[in-house]
């Protein structure tokens, strides 16, 4: 259940997991994935606006979840524990989606040039489609674990982190031709990676100020209310992308801390839980079958209303597909672990 009380300090439960938080990230990967299938029917507006909080919204709640449960570990053996969750992981996944590409080389679906594009991202920790989200929230993860003491280092990496994103933007805003795109994607690592920080930090120190104002449950849907409405008002005039992404976060996660609970969230909540098992499959395995079923056996666009239609299917067979990895390859989701 949400939490029943009027702060945010007993909102540290004993159990591991916050229903609002696994809202939360089930609305942000359901927008990523129908991101990814939707074509031409949403207008940018509606498009930059969910592009803007789900993405960011996995690193605001590792920041979040970072300051309720501060626990005293030493930097290796944090590492060691996210290496469980998200390294390895990302090296499962990156084989078995290099085996079902190696499939459709064979039948040539793909050619030469993309699958060496891909082993080459794999290498440099890009990743396959999706799978760049991994490293990227593990190296932000690790960088902060780094800083988050000593708070003048923490202003350093910040500027640092914005000083190298206006380069890279500056210099990698308009890649064209392989050789570029081969040059511009170990850059674009520490970019994710840089992004990755700033958004855990923000995440952290949110919930901190949260925790000493404590608003009662009318304070918190309030203030959700009025940065959700700023959000949409800002959206076209913001200048900084990041602090578009933590209003949009701030007033997600206070509105569904607020909300009174019902089954009626149960959907998100699923995909909330189960976020990991959606983010490295829907991508390069089950968007890909989709397409092929869609232009290869139907000869239809895959476009409009098809791509609507083809997300619908895809989620039915995505929950059944998360319900065999929690069953009989937990390890492959990081569900092995307490």
């Amino acid at each position: 259940m949400f939490s029943q009380d009027n702060s945010f300090q007993t909102s540290i439960m004993k159990y591991t997991r916050l229903r609002y938080l696994d809202i939360v990230k089930g609305i942000s990967i359901l927008s990523i994935t129908f991101i990814h299938y939707e074509d031409g029917l949403l207008n940018d507006y509606a498009n930059c606006y969910i592009s803007m909080f789900m993405i960011a919204m996995f690193y605001f709640v590792a920041g979040w979840i970072d300051a309720m449960n501060e626990r005293n570990l030493t930097l290796k053996e944090f590492c060691l524990k996210r290496w469980q969750q998200l390294g390895k992981p990302y090296l499962y996944w990156t084989i078995i989606i290099l085996a079902f590409d190696s499939v459709l080389y064979a039948i040539g679906y793909y050619d030469t040039y993309f699958m060496a594009r891909e082993i080459y991202k794999s290498v440099i920790l890009r990743g396959i489609g999706t799978l760049w989200f991994l490293p990227a929230l593990f190296g932000g993860e690790i960088l902060w674990q780094m800083v988050k003491r000593k708070p003048w280092e923490i202003v350093l990496a910040v500027i640092v982190s914005y000083t190298y994103q206006h380069f890279y933007y500056l210099f990698f805003s308009n890649v064209e031709g392989h050789m570029m795109q081969i040059i511009e994607a170990p850059f674009r690592v520490i970019c994710s990676v840089t992004t990755a920080y700033i958004l855990i930090a923000v995440g952290y120190y949110s919930y901190k100020l949260m925790n000493r104002v404590k608003l009662k449950r009318w304070g918190n849907l309030s203030v959700g209310a009025l940065l959700f409405a700023v959000s949409f008002v800002t959206l076209q005039g913001s200048v900084f992308q990041h602090f578009q992404s933590i209003i949009e976060c701030i007033a997600l996660v206070l509105l569904f801390k607020s909300l009174p609970d019902g089954k009626w969230w149960n959907y998100f909540d699923y995909w909330g839980r189960n976020s990991l098992a959606l983010m490295v499959t829907h991508y390069s395995i089950t968007l890909v079958l989709s397409k092929i079923v869609v232009t290869k056996m139907f000869h239809v666009e895959f476009s409009g209303w098809v791509t609507i239609y083809a997300f619908v299917v895809s989620m039915v067979i995505s929950y059944f597909f998360a319900l065999a990895l929690n069953r009989y390859f937990p390890y492959l989701i990081a569900r092995h672990m307490k």
